[in-house]
């Protein structure tokens, strides 16, 4: 009778791992071990009934909790599908690629363009500057090729005043060359390339209209210095003709080229007046003297070369 049945649950059917059941062994050693688990259990009995009235306890106290504070409204979400958006079909694609490849981008760039705009236009603007004048309407309502046109304007502007520069910067430079030969006594190379600069500012010449004041008298003052030179390379050749049209374009180049008020160019002024007399115009010289005269005096060196020039081609 001091052994408990396995069957009555008062200690574990199995410890450590081991069935007790299946114990075998003297009888005395068996009943020893059975009898310690039995004691075993009855230690853990109090213990795991404490542990469960107060996991009862704790549950209802928090369950207590959440009802004593106040129930607000309860406001329904409900949960709402949204399918994946559907892929277009190739139809579909391929007419969407047809409207944007026809879309006439420069159509619609002209009509924004011409927005608040009117056939006859609603200002009219004069420019004028040294030699040029321009007149520009405003807010008229332009037409495709009068777009295109200023779309092609303003894309070559950029390019136009590189192109301008490089060739004043060149210009200057075949100049100075050309002093150079002429300090040198090389005449004919100082007039060749005088005359490759004057080539290099055609086109400086043609596009003044389109400067500002400033870059006008710039290019100018550059015209000038290469017929002046050259006019002087021409004279020491006895070229009298072609030294007095170079002194004359010179003349010219110079009024354009914003002077001060009364400034002349005596210069070129001298060497023209030195190309009439070589050519035997010897009272066209003595009006250009009597003016250089008048500015500079009778004392000036250039005055009294030109008087003794005049007294020797008379003798």
């Amino acid at each position: 009778d001091d052994l408990d049945s396995s069957d009555s649950g008062e200690f574990p059917a199995e410890a450590g791992g081991i069935a007790l059941d299946a114990l075998t062994g003297p009888k005395e050693e068996v009943a020893q071990i059975r009898k310690h688990w039995r004691k075993e259990r009855k230690q853990r009995m109090p213990n795991q009934r404490g542990e469960q009235k107060q996991s009862r306890s704790g549950t209802t106290a928090a369950q207590a909790v959440p009802g004593s504070l106040p129930q607000g409204p309860v406001i329904p979400r409900p949960c709402e599908y949204r399918p994946p958006p559907e892929t277009p079909s190739g139809q579909t694609m391929v007419r969407d690629y047809s409207k944007w490849k026809h879309f006439d981008a420069d159509a619609a760039l002209l009509e924004l363009d011409n927005e608040g705009t009117t056939d006859e236009g609603t200002a009219v603007r004069c420019v004028a500057g040294r030699g040029s004048a321009m007149l520009n309407c405003e807010n008229y309502t332009k037409d495709r090729e009068e777009y295109g046109l200023d779309q092609e304007i303003e894309e070559q502007v950029g390019s136009l005043k590189k192109n301008i520069a490089q060739r004043l910067k060149d210009a200057a430079n075949l100049k100075s060359e050309g002093n150079t030969l002429m300090r040198a006594g090389r005449y004919q190379d100082a007039c060749r390339l005088y005359l490759r600069g004057l080539d290099v500012m055609e086109l400086v010449q043609e596009a003044a209209v389109l400067m500002t004041d400033g870059m006008t008298a710039k290019q100018g003052r550059v015209v000038a210095d290469l017929h002046r030179n050259l006019a002087a390379a021409q004279l020491q050749l006895r070229d009298f003709p072609a030294a007095l049209a170079s002194a004359e374009a010179a003349m010219a180049a110079t009024t354009g080229a914003a002077l001060e008020e009364g400034e002349e160019d005596d210069k070129a002024r001298y060497r023209r007046a030195t190309a009439l007399i070589g050519l035997g115009r010897i009272d066209e010289a003595r009006e250009d003297a009597n003016r250089l005269a008048a500015r500079r005096g009778e004392q000036d060196e250039a005055v009294r070369r030109l008087r003794s020039q005049m007294l020797g081609s008379l003798d």
